[in-house]
């Protein structure tokens, strides 16, 4: 899954790809870039491989910057994923991996439609 998350607004943006590497991660730039054209992004990255690959195209209206290593809690974007597995995925059993996909899907879809995220 790649996805990114608009600390100033709140909006959640992902895609599910079946693979993680440079072409995936440039077609979710370029996906980043058009949906949200007229605006100027800066990414802020975990810095896997594929995020720092010379081959990765990234768009005119889009800066990269990687964090050092640091601990996933630190993170806001693994929160994310805690966030949905810990509401729509867990203690279940699927019968299949498009099954699992679904279930992704759905749970991201209600993600980024709540915008607003409140500490308990």
């Amino acid at each position: 899954m790649y996805s990114a998350v608009s600390p100033l607004e709140g909006t959640l943006d992902w895609r599910i790809c079946w693979e993680m590497n440079t072409p995936r991660m440039g077609e979710f730039l370029h996906h980043m870039s058009q949906i949200h054209g007229r605006d100027f992004l800066l990414m802020i990255l975990d810095g896997a491989s594929s995020d720092k690959a010379h081959e990765l195209e990234v768009p005119e209206n889009l800066r990269l910057i990687s964090f050092p290593p640091y601990p996933p809690k630190f993170d806001p974007q693994e929160h994310i994923g805690d966030e949905h597995l810990d509401k729509g995925v867990p203690n279940r059993m699927f019968e299949c991996l498009d099954a699992v996909v679904h279930q992704l899907k759905s749970g991201l879809t209600c993600l980024a439609a709540s915008t607003q995220r409140h500490e308990a």
